[in-house]
């Protein structure tokens, strides 16, 4: 168990022990405390349950350190397969993005649907996984749990904006 998914999983108990204890309370008449401890579980449920719509992390399955690196590395020329099946040059979408706009919001700009992106480079990362598989420098096992992640990892590329990468290296 890695050390994201074991605090998911304390996140999770501490959500239902919370909920459990404010009915409790609530049940043998302590009121006060129950509203107070089952409200804050509640809030703490909600925020958990809004997660997703946020930045993601809750939603891409966990990557191993050797997916994310080997991910990591193939965004830049994935950046350049969304530009080009856009329709606009590495440049602008470089620029594009500079300026806080992801490639979703350029994809409206220029009337173009999200899922001939998606499907571009989720067929352009497969392709490069299978070489680097086929070339010994990724493992058959990370390879295809990579591939596995592909979509997701792709949807989250294309909505993502440069304030909410680590660091700016685009």
């Amino acid at each position: 168990m890695t050390a994201r998914s074991a605090s998911r999983v304390i996140w999770w108990i501490i959500i239902a022990f919370g909920l459990l204890a404010g009915a409790v309370l609530l049940l043998l008449g302590y009121y006060l405390f129950g509203v107070i401890i089952g409200g804050f579980s509640v809030l703490r449920l909600i925020y958990t349950l809004s997660l997703p719509n946020r930045r993601g992390p809750m939603w891409l399955p966990p990557l191993s350190d050797s997916e994310r690196a080997l991910l990591r590395s193939m965004a830049r020329d994935e950046f350049l397969v969304a530009a080009g099946t856009m329709g606009i040059s590495g440049a602008q979408l470089r620029q594009d993005f500079n300026g806080g706009m992801s490639i979703a919001e350029m994809a409206a700009s220029v009337s173009v649907g999200l899922e001939p992106i998606i499907d571009a480079i989720v067929n352009d990362a497969s392709g490069r996984i299978d070489r680097a598989v086929a070339q010994g420098s990724v493992e058959h096992n990370e390879g295809n749990s990579a591939k596995f992640k592909l979509r997701l990892w792709a949807e989250r590329l294309v909505n993502i904006h440069k304030r909410d990468l680590p660091s700016s290296r685009y």
